[in-house]
């Protein structure tokens, strides 16, 4: 009896590397849908939110008789901005967010995420946090980098099923000519747990996009992929030091930005422009359109409205400007 015998070993790996590439294409299509969904609900709750906080500014300029409206006021454009803060996050995502870059002190960006941070990681895991004494300023976009500390703080928790320390830290460094990172003075957020820790070779791939040690249905693999992406648009580094059951720690480099005063450097304009001039006004969103055409009034110009191009054009040919 004869019998013939074939090594499928190779096969067998070829079929195995196939069906995991063809699964990571399904996977980025999945994703990719869900972010156009995320950019185009963001778009439209971001219309919404613009009209809220526009009428609050005007309610809030117009003055107040009964204290306790002014406080409410103030509450539903203080929530309106959170919600804003949360769409930004979600343009993110989707990859259609501009980004709004500002000077800004490192410590008092932690320092106003502090209670956000303590209602997510729950009772069970110890917090502290430890600012450097200067000012730390970096020239970022503050959104994002909230998103990209939020992101290691989630996986850090997820780290710590059964407790645990998390701690924050900030200061400056000076890097040399030989650094990878770049060279002179950074600032550093350390974020370090006391968690489950890594393997070399799961720490090698922890940026990598869908990548994740996480049970199916757990995690998508798209957090800190997102967060590399941030720091490194923002000029930055991250990095990351863990040993399994010793915990991790995530560096995060930003160049550090020269500051006299250490004040919050947001670069605004506070020359307000009046004038008389005619402002052909175009926008599809009516609440929007009414909203920009009050201010505008009320700086002194005359505000012709349209609401698509086409009726834009119907007036523009219609006028003698």
């Amino acid at each position: 009896m004869a019998f013939t015998a074939i090594d499928v070993t190779d096969l067998k790996r070829k079929d195995s590397e196939l069906l995991a590439i063809q699964e990571k294409l399904l996977q980025a299509q999945k994703m990719g849908a869900i972010g156009r969904l995320a950019g185009g609900i963001a778009h439209h709750f971001n219309n919404i939110l613009t009209i809220i906080l526009g009428n609050c500014e005007l309610i809030m300029k117009s003055g107040f008789r009964d204290p306790k409206s002014e406080i409410r006021v103030k509450e539903i454009k203080e929530t309106a901005e959170k919600a804003k803060d949360f769409i930004a996050q979600l343009l993110t995502f989707s990859r259609k967010r501009v980004t709004q870059m500002q000077t800004i002190n490192i410590n008092d960006l932690l320092s106003k995420m502090e209670n956000m941070i303590r209602r997510i990681i729950g009772d069970t895991i110890e917090f502290f946090i430890s600012f450097s004494k200067e000012p730390l300023m970096a020239h970022v976009d503050p959104s994002q980098i909230e998103q990209a500390i939020m992101n290691i703080v989630v996986n850090a928790v997820d780290a710590m099923p059964n407790g645990g320390k998390l701690t924050i830290e900030t200061s400056s460094v000076m890097l040399g000519e030989n650094s990878e990172l770049g060279t002179g003075p950074h600032v550093m957020i350390a974020i370090t747990d006391t968690g489950q820790g890594m393997s070399e070779g799961i720490r090698k791939r922890i940026f990598e996009p869908f990548f994740t040690t996480k049970e199916p249905g757990k995690g998508t693999g798209l957090g800190l992929s997102i967060t590399h992406e941030i720091i490194k648009r923002s000029g930055g580094y991250i990095d990351v030091n863990s040993n399994p059951g010793f915990g991790s720690t995530f560096l995060i480099y930003l160049p550090l930005v020269p500051n006299q005063n250490g004040s919050l450097m947001k670069q605004e304009d506070e020359n307000v422009m009046f004038g008389s001039e005619r402002i052909l006004l175009v926008e599809d969103d009516r609440g929007v359109r009414k909203l920009i055409s009050e201010l505008l009034c009320n700086l002194g110009y005359k505000v012709i409205e349209a609401g698509n191009p086409m009726e834009a054009l119907s007036i523009y040919e219609s006028l003698n400007f």
